[in-house]
């Protein structure tokens, strides 16, 4: 499973000789290994480059395990670099000839699949659940103190002398309070150790209330949403539960942040949208967070010495004496500058709105 931090490995390769990235769907649904490999063969047909087609032959021949639902392979044969990363989740069949690592992919799936974590409640335990590009990667049991059950249908207002059933509620009340308290200390621990910045809290009205009172503020602003379930319920249950509020709270994330871009950049306030005036901050180094639509795709040139990058058949430009560079995709190079630079990326579903607006914007540094 690749991470940011892998990522960043990717960003920072750089070769003199042209980089292979190979993007090959292996969902079951689709077939078996060979069906996979006759689109894997298609795939290769576009390829030119021989040192590079034997290499990732023959990692699918003798490495290969096919028991992901994805893989992003990444060859330059002359440079001895050769990576691949196994992913949990589908992906389109794509290969890509560059200058770099082509990481567009996995920006969308890092940012559609990214982690999160989900603890489920009641008065005495806690089942955390650690999802990562929506496969669960790791669960934790936690317990609390035993809750003494207080036989019903005595009335504790009636009955208050010490040691009556009223110090029995009492008592209870105050186990459960602390059980709460305890369990949301090892919670918020155990995520960030995990580096987890999105969690979800299943259980009854009464315990997610209680527990998610137990956190933090700045825990409780974590909290992407609450649901009804059982302590018990199996991870199945929980995928679907939590994939699902994931993806509406995610869409809902996305059309505020898409809404204050535009109208920041309507003002002129550190914000700008469209193709053109995007990528040239990008070229400029101003980009803090890139944002585009999922597909976008532009032909456009680069500048290599200068690092211009643009959509226009610009041969040449006053401050880069060097020639354009035609390239297939201007995005997955700008994404690639804005993370090289320290900035972030976005990479949204379509109907947020930024469709009539290039589908492509940026929050700026300056």
């Amino acid at each position: 499973m690749f991470t940011e931090s892998t990522l960043r490995k990717l960003l920072d390769f750089s070769a003199n000789d042209p980089v292979v990235s190979l993007y090959l769907n292996t969902e079951p649904s689709l077939g078996n290994a060979e069906a996979h490999r006759q689109r894997l063969r298609s795939l290769l047909k576009e390829v030119t480059l021989e040192r590079d087609v034997d290499a990732i032959e023959t990692f699918f021949s003798h490495s290969y395990d096919w028991l992901g639902r994805g893989v992003a392979v990444f060859s330059c044969a002359p440079a001895d670099f050769f990576q691949y990363f196994p992913l949990s989740v589908s992906i389109s069949d794509k290969v890509i000839i560059s200058t770099k690592p082509n990481i567009k992919p996995l920006l969308s799936v890092m940012d559609n699949f990214g982690g999160y974590g989900v603890v489920l409640v009641d008065k005495q335990n806690a089942r955390i659940f650690l999802f990562q590009q929506g496969e669960l990667v790791e669960q934790q049991a936690m317990s609390g103190e035993t809750v003494k059950h207080v036989k019903t249908g005595t009335a504790p207002l009636i009955h208050q002398s010490k040691g009556g059933p009223f110090d029995d509620y009492r008592a209870v009340d105050e186990t459960i309070d602390r059980n709460s308290r305890n369990l949301a200390a090892l919670v918020m621990d155990y995520f960030e150790q995990k580096h987890i910045r999105r969690i979800m809290i299943g259980g009854s009205e009464e315990n997610v209330a209680s527990f998610k009172g137990s956190l933090t503020k700045a825990w409780q602003s974590l909290v992407m949403g609450t649901f009804s379930s059982a302590i018990t319920a199996g991870s199945a249950e929980i995928k679907q539960k939590s994939i699902q509020m994931y993806e509406d709270v995610e869409k809902e994330y996305e059309k505020d942040q898409v809404d204050s871009l535009i109208t920041s950049a309507a003002k002129e306030n550190a914000a700008v949208v469209g193709l053109e005036p995007t990528l040239e901050a990008v070229s400029n180094g101003r980009v803090a967070t890139l944002i585009y639509v999922d597909g976008l795709t532009v032909p456009g040139y680069w500048h290599d010495s200068c690092g211009l990058l643009t959509s226009l058949a610009v041969k040449k430009h006053h401050a880069c004496p060097g020639p354009a560079i035609p390239v297939d995709d201007v995005i997955d190079l700008a994404a690639t500058a804005v993370l090289k630079s320290g900035g972030t990326v976005e990479v949204i579903h379509p109907g947020t709105g930024l469709e009539s607006n290039g589908k492509i914007g940026a929050s700026l540094r300056y």
